[in-house]
């Protein structure tokens, strides 16, 4: 399996899973629909990628944006971006913020890009430059992006008392803030110390264990700290029967049929490295490319979010003296078992 038939493969199944999680926020869209769960902010990181490969989802997200973008936690958005060294993903970002602003909604992002010159924001499959026709659309021209005019449309229908999106929900309750970021992850039944929550949610480990002290000594979870050492964080059971109204089994339920959480941060972090990899092969733009590495980060990335486990050794690459045309056939193999 070539790279090029390799990375149209993920591609695919990247974008699949888009839709599906537009699609649970209200979003309408057509074909096959995967039971995912909805991580909002990890959700605009994929967009702003492998979305430029499908511009009715691309434009259908930002519509949902405009109107109900009031929900995305701008503060954690910022802190992900932030670890994004990618300056195309980071300008598409600035468009919606300006976007967005305009229907009411703002994000303050705390990025700032100049660019020098526009290029095309639609790509084919393998890359290239789709044709934008001859108007443009004024805010993301600003921000060096050519393509048509955007009009916001109202058509996505999130029914809000029904959706049982934790995320969500739990910022319906409590706002946006650290607070309904960690109470989301352990209603789902993830069990973590202060260190991951901090590191899933953006937030400090300091204000992460102040949350979780106030939610122990409200008897919402079951957590102990002493003398530096502290035990796994996990919603007390009354909690959880309690708040399960907010939960519905996409949120964790696997193919395998046992419930988990999904890391959708580390998905697209996973799959956004192969599309700076991809996009500079396609720019013949090699400076820095490491192109190896890119695969094999991408793939366990992805593989282990998929199966919850890391890549099973029969189909995990060697490091040593592999060639790249060696990596993407395992990880071909692979993928076709996790995708068939």
């Amino acid at each position: 399996m070539w790279l090029s038939t390799f990375q149209n493969r993920l591609n695919e199944e990247v974008i699949k899973r888009l839709w599906s999680q537009w699609q649970a926020l209200g979003v309408g869209a057509t074909g096959e629909f995967i039971e995912v769960s909805v991580d909002l902010e990890a959700l605009l990181l994929g967009t702003w990628t492998y979305g430029r490969l499908e511009p009715r989802l691309f434009d259908e997200a930002l519509s949902w944006c405009c109107f109900h973008g009031q929900l995305v936690h701008d503060n954690r958005l910022k802190k992900l971006l932030n670890k994004y060294s990618d300056p195309d993903m980071r300008r598409v970002a600035l468009a919606w913020a300006a976007v967005v602003q305009e229907q009411g909604v703002t994000w303050d992002l705390g990025i700032e890009e100049h660019s020098s010159g526009t290029q095309a924001l639609f790509l084919d499959s393998e890359f290239k430059p789709t044709a934008t026709g001859q108007k443009r659309d004024p805010v993301f021209e600003v921000h060096g992006w050519n393509r048509g005019p955007f009009a916001a449309r109202n058509l996505a229908k999130p029914d809000f008392s029904n959706m049982k999106i934790v995320q969500l929900n739990t910022r319906l309750l409590m706002g946006t803030g650290c607070r309904s970021e960690v109470f989301a992850l352990l209603l789902l039944g993830f069990e973590a110390t202060t260190a991951q929550l901090a590191r899933m949610t953006g937030y400090s480990q300091r204000l992460v264990q102040e949350v979780v002290g106030d939610f122990a000594r409200l008897h919402l979870v079951d957590w102990e700290s002493s003398r530096g050492r502290s035990t796994n964080v996990v919603m007390s059971q009354p909690a959880r029967e309690r708040y399960s109204a907010f939960v519905t089994s996409r949120e964790f339920r696997t193919p395998m049929g046992e419930y988990e959480m999904r890391d959708w941060v580390a998905f697209y972090r996973g799959v956004n490295a192969l599309w700076v990899g991809a996009k500079k092969i396609a720019d013949q733009d090699f400076a820095g490319l490491k192109l190896q590495s890119t695969i094999v980060d991408s793939l366990n990335a992805a593989f282990d979010f998929h199966t919850g486990g890391p890549m099973p050794a029969v189909y995990r690459p060697r490091l040593q003296g592999a060639s790249t045309e060696q990596l993407v056939e395992e990880g071909g193999l692979y993928l076709n078992s996790l995708f068939p």
